[in-house]
């Protein structure tokens, strides 16, 4: 039998050789990519900058693969599991929602939890026809104005507005579809929105809501500033119209109802102006152009020296 040539058998090596690379280039492969995917993981992060007070929704969140390594505990793998919870600590857009930074799961979105100390939660209705609370989200910051409007047409010049809180935080704000049912206060559409207030400026608010309307207006993310402003009244804010001076009636224009007695101390005969209501005396020039602040005790050192007559003018 003839023996296999020397160039045979090289071939037969070779095939051999390519063969077991192609193995353990695939065993290598799988092995690793098995790793890979044992040291990889899907996690629930924010879609966007998430402030404390929000109650977490589904486009809140998003699901990426991160490796495990490098995760923190507490990890969620599927939206589902925090939807409805209320963030409690800040979190930035792209991080890991874990369970520290949220509200109890087996409890309802506690508000406390994200009230600062020292201060209290406290809801107020404000004017809902510039639109600014469809913009507004918990954490934003706001200045408060209170507008006190007179309704009747002589006292309009006593209307005033005037800035009486300054960088207040927001702790919630309804769903859009809650602010759609805008309730009415003296047929201005209001809307409810909690703020963080220390307890005088729980007072001011207060006062502010019974009183006029109020207005939110929204600071810039980064302003800390507090404006000085003395408000705005009908006078300066409408300088060319009547002011309230202009508005008084003149004396001489007013309707008063009074009683005239006339006093006769034998020869002496003078006239004094008797409020209508009988009460008092009115400050008025009697017939003479004399004036007389009081007669109570006059007439009564006159007793029955004296004649009287009163006529209703």
């Amino acid at each position: 039998m003839a023996k296999p040539s020397r160039n045979m058998m090289l071939i037969i090596a070779l095939i051999c050789g390519l063969g077991a690379t192609v193995l353990i280039y695939r065993l290598v492969h799988s092995t690793s990519a098995q790793k890979a995917q044992q040291g990889t993981a899907s996690v629930v992060v924010a879609n966007s900058n998430l402030a404390k007070g929000v109650e977490l929704t589904l486009g809140h969140l998003k699901i990426e693969t991160r490796q495990r390594a490098d995760l923190p505990e507490g990890i969620y793998s599927q939206p589902g599991q925090v939807v409805g919870r209320m963030v409690k600590e800040r979190i930035r857009e792209g991080e890991p929602i874990v369970d520290k930074a949220l509200s109890p799961a087996d409890e309802s979105p506690v508000l406390g939890v994200v009230i600062p100390p020292g201060y209290r939660a406290m809801g107020v209705f404000v004017d809902a026809r510039g639109g600014i609370q469809h913009f507004l989200r918990p954490g934003d910051h706001v200045d408060v104005v209170v507008t006190v409007l007179e309704k009747e047409r002589e006292r309009k010049m006593f209307s005033s507005s005037q800035m009486v809180l300054q960088d207040v935080t927001v702790l919630a704000v309804p769903p859009a579809a809650e602010l759609k049912k805008e309730k009415k206060k003296d047929s201005i559409p209001i809307v409810p929105v909690t703020l963080a207030v220390t307890p005088h400026q729980s007072e001011k608010l207060s006062l502010g809501m019974e009183i006029g309307v109020l207005q939110l207006v929204v600071r810039g993310y980064n302003e800390k500033q507090l404006a000085s402003t003395s408000g705005v009244t009908w006078d300066t804010l409408l300088p060319g119209s009547p002011s309230s001076h202009s508005m008084i009636l003149k004396p001489e224009e007013a309707t008063v109802s009074y009683q005239v007695v006339e006093l006769i101390r034998g020869g002496d005969r003078r006239q004094q102006r008797f409020g209508g209501n009988g009460a008092r005396w009115l400050n008025m020039p009697n017939a003479d152009g004399f004036t007389s602040d009081s007669v109570g005790s006059e007439a009564a050192s006159a007793g029955n020296t004296e004649t009287t007559r009163g006529s209703r003018q």
